[in-house]
């Protein structure tokens, strides 16, 4: 069952094979790909190839996030770089944001010219966003549910009076029915703990935060945001748009 990718906290001196995996597709290796561990679920591979996707192939949701994005542009968890490529083609002032410092070696060498190597969390910038995008479940760098506060909180510090984040979310209770599985009985259910693996490097497990739109909507109120669904599908993923209160 293939799940938005999530990807890993990377950090100095630890593994890292999601860089190293779009690294080696960047270099020419067309078959690179991830083997992806989730805590109860049975393993996957992912080809490197869905990162460096062009317009017509990305999702969605992301079709949708970038038709609706505007101003200065912060791609949080920007991965391989194809959406900040995308939007810095069409004219906008957009600027990558990646943990993983061979992904942000790959964004630069696809020709992105504003690419930051960072953990979103201690990023230090004077600089404001109108618009901040979340996406293939960007929310899932909090982690854990009781983290999600913080990484709104975040948001709101970067974010432009008028700006907006742009995110998307699963809703994993479907997930666990339609698996026909128990859903964890001793954390938050859309709590996933991974652990990616390439070429015989495996990272550090992680977790990774699948938000039920219910969950997201009252922590986005509660930071001070206006949440409104923007999209969903028959899978049970969600678009969000979150503006500041007035």
């Amino acid at each position: 069952m293939f799940f938005l990718p999530p990807v890993p906290q990377n950090q100095n001196n630890t593994p890292d094979p999601f860089g190293a995996a779009l690294r080696a597709f960047l270099d020419g290796n067309a078959d690179a790909a991830l083997t992806v561990h989730a805590q109860g679920f049975d393993d996957e591979t992912w080809l490197a190839e869905i990162f460096f996707n062009d317009y017509q192939n990305l999702r969605w949701y992301a079709r949708r996030a970038l038709s609706i994005a505007r101003g200065r542009i912060l791609d949080v968890g920007a991965g391989a770089g194809s959406h900040s490529l995308i939007l810095q083609k069409k004219g906008f002032d957009v600027e990558a944001l990646e943990i993983s410092t061979l992904a942000a070696d790959v964004i630069k060498d696809r020709g992105v010219k504003k690419v930051t190597n960072a953990d979103f969390f201690a990023f230090d910038t004077n600089r404001c966003y109108d618009t901040i995008l979340l996406l293939m479940n960007g929310v899932g760098i909090a982690g854990r549910l009781a983290n999600l506060p913080n990484l709104l909180a975040k948001c709101r510090d970067l974010l432009a009076p008028d700006g907006q984040i742009i995110l998307d979310t699963t809703d994993f209770s479907y997930v666990y029915n339609d698996l026909g599985i128990p859903a964890p009985s001793d954390h938050y259910l859309g709590e996933i703990l991974y652990t990616w693996e390439f070429q015989g490097q495996a990272s550090q497990p992680f977790w990774w935060l699948y938000a039920d739109p219910g969950t997201l909507a009252s922590e986005a109120q509660k930071a001070g945001f206006a949440p409104q669904i923007i999209a969903k599908n028959d899978f049970h993923e969600y678009l969000f748009r979150l503006t500041i209160k007035e």
